[in-house]
């Protein structure tokens, strides 16, 4: 505490983060060596049993029982519930065996590409509305708030540093020492270098495994990083429900499950529709790898977030760089120059904020579907879309809105994504009457 309270600058900060990390994960490293030493110094084994019959009874069991899988599985279970009967139920996850070679480039043009900052906004995108309500994102971390969401963590695996949060948990269990790091993070409204160094592993989703864009990049960042970025996901969460810039159609990673609603709302249009009732599906491509950074500050900005606030998001997106890990080890580092990461507790917070230029544009317009008297006319899951209207027409309006405020975005919709077509008129479009 006292050499933090003597960092004045952001250099002499920097050099003192270095050294933490460092030290960190060698102290667990030694008391893990010692307690194994210790454990083969005075464990016992039982004597064998002599009862040959019973030992060719158990010798069947045996062949089936792996003590070393139950012991992993246990011990799993115990840090990670979820993780261990996902394990249990789909099995372990199969490394990405495409050559790191071809990944670093499939990964290079994704994250390390330059968006389009010139191209005039369409008229149909309007002004967002601009929140007040800033008080609270601009106060000190409080040794409470962070040991409230160090808490709420699980023991998830730890990123290029590998400190896991049972170490925080263990070495500063009452945050007093986090508190004063994320402060100086704010005061300086930078963070060390080593928290933007990423290493990403691929979970496949479908289609070929030797395809790299059916694998889904997920980011093992530094854990105090993500400690830091839960904080602030936190405050802006906070602001967003309290001043209202997340639509209320809106229902991806918000804290009430949503998409039970979007679905009853869905169905009860289709089965109560008089006349005709038009559903268009969309699912932008990579949408959470695509969205560009500067989208991201300009809506933030546009929304009435303090500059100074922004200034902290901002340099968290600086610089940034990954390795793919893949069968035959990580490849070379790759800058991110867009997306979010997927892993970061920041980026469903920060892609909900972005994504309300499209929600809104869609929404502001004329064309709706009347539900009992409650006007619908976009669901919105994250990335996933449902368009509703009255007729094909108006439908149509609304997906040449939807498609225009997409481009400005540099987004684009996947035209695989959409569900059998009933209609030869739009694709992924749902249209007619009730019954027919």
């Amino acid at each position: 505490m006292e050499e933090l309270a003597k960092a004045d600058n952001f250099e002499n900060f920097h050099t003192l983060m270095d050294r933490l990390t460092t030290e960190l994960p060698l102290e667990i490293t030694t008391r893990r060596r010692e307690s194994q030493e210790g454990t083969r110094t005075t464990r016992r084994f039982p004597a064998r049993s002599r009862n040959t019959a019973r030992e060719g009874r158990r010798g069947d069991a045996s062949s089936r029982y792996n003590p070393a899988a139950a012991s992993h599985i246990q011990k799993l279970y115990r840090t990670n519930c979820s993780k261990a009967m996902r394990e249990i139920l789909d099995g372990t996850s199969s490394y990405c065996a495409i050559q790191t070679e071809r990944l670093y480039s499939y990964f290079k043009d994704v994250f390390d590409r330059e968006a389009q900052t010139d191209v005039r906004r369409p008229e149909c995108l309007l002004p967002l509305p601009l929140i007040n309500l800033t008080e609270d994102l601009e106060q000190d971390f409080s040794p409470r708030v962070v040991l409230a969401r160090l808490t709420r963590t699980k023991n998830t695996i730890s990123g290029k540093d590998g400190i896991r949060y049972h170490l925080l948990k263990k070495r500063h269990p009452s945050c007093l020492v986090l508190a004063a790091i994320f402060n100086k993070c704010k005061l300086f409204h930078r963070a060390p270098r080593s928290w933007k160094k990423s290493m990403t592993v691929l979970i496949h989703k479908k289609g070929e495994r030797d395809d790299p864009s059916n694998w889904r990049p997920i980011s093992l960042c530094s854990t105090i990083y993500k400690l830091y970025a839960s904080c602030l996901a936190a405050r802006i969460t906070d602001w967003s429900m309290c001043g209202g810039p997340i639509s209320s159609a809106q229902k991806g990673f918000m804290s009430c499950e949503g998409c039970y609603e979007h679905n009853f709302l869905l169905q009860t249009a289709i089965q109560e529709a008089r006349r005709q009732c038009a559903v268009a599906w969309l699912n932008l491509i990579n949408a959470f790898r695509s969205i560009p950074h500067h989208h991201i500050f300009t809506t933030l900005g546009e929304f009435g977030m303090p500059e100074t606030f922004i200034q902290i998001l901002r340099d968290l997106y600086k610089d940034c760089t990954t390795t793919i890990c893949a069968m035959d080890g990580e490849t070379d580092a790759i800058p991110i120059r867009c997306s979010v990461k997927q892993g970061c507790p920041l980026s469903s917070i920060i892609f909900n904020l972005a994504m309300e230029l499209l929600i809104r544009a869609v929404s502001s317009g004329l064309a709706s579907f009347n539900l009992h008297g409650k006007r619908i006319s976009i669901l919105a899951y994250a990335d996933d879309l449902a368009l509703v209207a009255d007729s094909s027409e108006s439908l149509q309006g609304m997906l040449d809105i939807a498609n225009r405020a997409t481009e400005w975005m540099g987004l684009c919709f996947n035209p695989k994504s959409a569900p059998p077509s009933k209609s030869k008129a739009v694709p992924g479009l749902w249209s007619g009457r009730h019954g027919s």
